[in-house]
């Protein structure tokens, strides 16, 4: 989410070389698959990339849908990867992120928002 999220606001400063780093660094964190989440969050970093003026002008309820649906892409494409790679993830552990996402996502904007603005990032 926080990736989403700088995206959306700073999308001259923060992109898809920006969302792999973070992948990789989350995939080496977590011990998984090298390159799951490097991959699902360059994927995600190019839909909002793409779409990010449209989202940004959306009521944050409705922007809370899209979080679902990035997030959910997000979950799809790791287990993807780890299933080629032999593991199996459970569905509800694959829909409880992505619900969680979406419910935490108003706050987390307004938390973001308010240190945009107190530490004057663009």
């Amino acid at each position: 989410m926080l990736v989403v999220y700088w995206i959306m606001h700073s999308p001259q400063h923060i992109g898809m070389t920006f969302a792999w780093c973070v992948g990789l660094f989350q995939d080496i964190a977590e011990v998984t698959v090298w390159g799951a989440h490097a991959m699902a969050l360059t994927i995600l970093a190019y839909i909002c990339l793409m779409s990010y003026q449209r989202i940004r002008n959306y009521s944050v309820w409705h922007q809370s849908l899209w979080i679902f649906v990035l997030v959910g892409t997000h979950q799809v494409v790791v287990n993807w990867v780890q299933g080629i790679a032999g593991y199996r993830t459970p569905v509800h552990l694959l829909l409880l992120p992505t619900i969680m996402s979406a419910l935490c996502w108003p706050l987390m904007s307004f938390m973001l928002h308010r240190i945009r603005l107190r530490y004057r990032l663009t």
